[in-house]
């Protein structure tokens, strides 16, 4: 009889054992296809590109040979690679992506990789935490063990998690950081250990992952602060100990890469991070936005994509909230109160700052799965039995159900997200219906004897939602086979050894030896000039081309001539609220860079000069009238139009002219090539000139000049000067005697 106990005891065991492996391999699916496309951002969250940014020091190691690079443009021109202040914190990250590049090479599995192996590493924590409470708090290790095995396997299917652990961004090792803090929380016997050992954790995780990881030292301040409310002053101070020793630890640790690296220290470096994130829009504070700001950032947290695709758990949870509080706090079970006020911490910090949120708050998944073990093995499937709450019972039930028909509202019928358009009919049903489900069980459950808590009806939900978050990751990830990201970047290859600036450059910068470089807005205008003919950026495009006609135009190009002249188009497969956001590659031009050729006859060519100047006379009378706004806009727009037509057929002019004439409008400068007749001229003059030189030329000459030069040629003059130059010549003059 012993034997067979034994016998039995170790067929469960290697049964037991067994499937945590198989979870593991089935969670190793996920280092398949890192090459392919992200879905859609509402469906994802994610944007390939924002990869880029998220790993560009690694990438900087990796092209320059530098964490912050000064880089040679072309020609002895050098700049250096502008780095935020909040993406400076992410230093471990993008030493693990240097690392996958050096190792993998210069690809999607060198760069992603290292994120995959983070996630890994996650999924073993859980294990390891989930373990440990079972062992806590379950009343028959053989069975409930098993609760490890059903959260390892939710936590492995859930469809927001499998994008998180395939990008790369800082969320992934933000989640480790938290885990290891609870971990030791739990584990630690000794109360100053305990605290030191979170708070170094959680203190690095702010200064070398992420910033706003501080919402973790939320439950520590409160376990903290407990003891004083329950009148435990020695445990009071050991914590307080505890916890200042870590983060002074931890803080001196991390000042030796902010000195050494950046030349800053942490504390300056988080209030110009805050000073930056104060000027954007979405970061602003919830709570004194007004209500409406208010409710939609509410919907925010809770309506995010990893409680969007598990809808049952985020009801159990909010079901359960009450209990929890009252064990929390009435009991003093930290191994409780750490998780949940990792959830409430994460909440209030978003209602500060709305760090999108929407991807962001997977960080919670796990503490949110805790909560609920250490429910389900003290209580079972009977929520709230253990609190006297049945006098608000059913208005609670009702508010849980409000809160979730909100949700289904605010993601696939409002506009304020931007981001119905990115989920398929399907897609939707399947959520709404699954919601609906719980909605009607937590109604029924107060007029019927249908129960909320009935083992089946749960456990159909859940299996309900299992299937949701494997045909995500199925249809999403796994039978997805779109690589137009990784093509756009071998498209890039023929640009190999240019400099190619904006933001987006680094995220398309694998598979190929560009160099990018992002600078301040600000920097670019020192550049146009002295590489006019080599300056490429990146950034967004679509059908409407909207992007130069917008953000280049406000941010790159005001007050200048220089506008960003398409040369390539790179289609992408993802979509934003169902539209679709492709790159494209820009050069750097003027506006209006008159090319003559030099076939051209004398006649034609003073011609094209009196063209010029009667060009610059029209947009003088119209530019007042076309900046203004009214509803006869259009009717001096068609004027406008008319006069420069009618121009172009008296000298029968083709369209690329006419556009050139029109350029001038959008600028205080007119590069036309009419010498004094017109305003500064920025660029190659390609020709003879006609006139004489009254106003300044950047650029060369090629051609001669029947003329004085009475002001400022910087550049060269290859031709003759058959007037008196009274101005300056900064280059050379290569056909004068």
């Amino acid at each position: 009889m012993f034997i067979t106990v034994i016998n039995k005891s170790k067929k469960n065991n290697s049964l037991y054992y067994g499937t945590l492996v198989l979870v593991v391999l089935l969670f190793c699916l996920r280092f398949i296809g890192l090459d392919k496309d992200l879905p859609q951002y509402g469906v994802g969250t994610y944007n390939a590109p924002d990869e880029g940014l998220y790993g560009f020091m690694g990438l900087n190691m990796y092209n320059y040979d530098s964490i912050n690079p000064v880089v040679d443009v072309t020609d002895g021109i050098t700049v250096t690679s502008y780095t935020a202040y909040h993406l400076k914190n992410n230093v471990l990250m993008n030493l693990m992506v240097y690392a996958g590049l050096i190792i993998i090479g210069d690809n999607y599995y060198g760069f992603r990789v290292p994120i995959v192996l983070i996630a890994l590493l996650n999924l073993l924590l859980i294990m390891h935490v989930s373990a440990f409470l079972v062992k806590k708090y379950g009343s028959s290790l053989e069975r409930d063990r098993w609760l490890v095995v059903g959260v390892s396997f939710l936590f492995t299917i859930s469809f927001p998690f499998l994008i998180t652990s395939r990008v790369v961004e800082p969320t992934i090792l933000r989640m480790s950081f938290g885990l290891l803090a609870y971990d030791f929380f739990l584990r630690c016997k000794s109360i100053i250990v305990k605290y030191f050992s979170a708070t170094i954790l959680i203190a690095a995780s702010m200064q070398l992952v992420y910033l706003t990881n501080v919402f973790f030292f939320v439950p520590i301040i409160v376990c903290g602060c407990i003891y004083l409310v329950k009148n435990d002053v020695a445990s009071f101070r050991k914590s307080l100990f505890g916890a200042v020793a870590g983060g002074v630890t931890a803080l001196a640790l991390c000042e030796i890469y902010y000195k050494l690296v950046w030349n800053t220290n942490f504390l300056l470096n988080a209030l110009n991070t805050f000073n930056d994130f104060s000027s954007v829009d979405g970061y602003q504070n919830a709570t004194s936005a007004g209500f409406k700001a208010f409710v939609a950032t509410v919907l925010d947290f809770w309506g995010a994509n990893v409680f969007l695709f598990y809808m049952p758990v985020l009801a159990l949870f909010l079901l359960a909230l009450p209990w929890i509080v009252h064990r929390a706090y009435k009991e003093f079970d930290d191994a409780l109160m750490f998780p949940f006020m990792a959830v409430v911490g994460l909440f209030f910090q978003t209602l500060a700052t709305n760090d999108y949120i929407f991807r962001k708050a997977v960080l919670i998944l796990p503490f949110v799965f805790f909560c609920l073990i250490i429910n389900y093995l003290m209580n079972g499937f009977d929520i709230l039995s253990k609190v006297n709450l049945l006098s608000f019972n059913g208005m609670y039930r009702c508010g849980i159900c409000l809160l979730l028909l909100l949700i289904l509202y605010y993601r696939f019928f409002s506009n304020k997200v931007g981001t119905a358009g990115d989920f398929s009919f399907v897609l939707k049903f399947v959520i709404i219906i699954s919601t609906l489900a719980i909605i009607l069980l937590l109604i029924g459950n107060l007029f019927s004897k249908i129960c909320i808590d009935s083992r089946r009806v749960i456990q159909g939900i859940m299996a309900f939602t299992v299937f949701i978050n494997i045909a995500c990751g199925l249809k999403y990830v796994f039978f997805f086979n779109n690589y137009t990201e990784k093509d756009a970047m071998m498209t890039l290859k023929e640009y190999d050894d240019h400099v190619v600036f904006g933001a987006y450059a680094y995220g398309y910068s694998l598979y190929n030896d560009i160099k990018p470089v992002i600078l301040r807005n600000d920097e670019y205008k020192d550049l146009y000039y002295d590489l006019k003919d080599t300056f490429l950026y990146l950034d967004v495009s679509n059908e409407n081309n909207s992007a130069i006609d917008s953000y280049l135009e406000v941010n790159l190009f005001s007050g200048t001539n220089y506008f960003a002249n398409r040369i390539l188009t790179m289609p992408r497969s993802f979509t934003i609220n169902g539209s679709s956001i492709d790159f494209a590659l820009y050069e750097i031009e003027l506006r209006a860079n008159l090319v003559i050729k030099d076939s051209l006859s004398k006649q034609r060519l003073r011609e094209l000069a009196d063209v010029a100047k009667k060009a610059y006379e029209i947009n003088i009378e119209y530019r007042d009238a076309l900046q203004k706004q009214g509803d006869d806009k259009e009717e001096i727009v068609k004027q406008y139009n008319n006069a420069i037509n009618d121009l172009a057929e008296k000298y029968d002019l083709d369209n690329d002219f006419v556009n050139l004439l029109k350029y001038g409008i959008k600028s205080d400068y007119l590069s036309f090539m009419a010498g004094a007749t017109a305003n500064t001229i920025y660029g190659n003059v390609y020709g003879d000139i006609y006139a004489g030189i009254g106003y300044p030329i950047y650029g060369d000459i090629y051609g001669n000049i029947y003329g004085d030069v009475d002001s400022l040629i910087y550049g060269d003059v290859y031709g003759h000067i058959y007037g008196n130059v009274n101005g300056e010549i900064v280059g050379e003059i290569y056909d004068n005697d």
